[in-house]
């Protein structure tokens, strides 16, 4: 299951990152993000792209250690 890890590490980094870097270099108001739906689309599946395999990961995880 580190796979997953992998997965989730590669989808936070790679299309989260250009958005972290626009934010953090090139930041003149999301107005112009939200008008590019290619922009938008493309935050959306990077945010998909960590967080299902992770929330999977998760689960996984708590079901192989047994309830608590």
């Amino acid at each position: 299951m580190n796979w997953l890890l992998l997965v989730a590490l590669f989808g936070v980094t790679v299309p989260n990152g250009l958005f972290i870097y626009w934010l953090l270099a090139e930041y003149h108001g999301l107005g112009a993000v939200l008008q590019d739906k290619l922009a938008v689309a493309f935050s959306i599946l990077g945010g998909l792209g960590f967080s299902l395999p992770f929330y999977y990961w998760l689960n996984v995880r708590a079901t192989a250690r047994g309830p608590a």
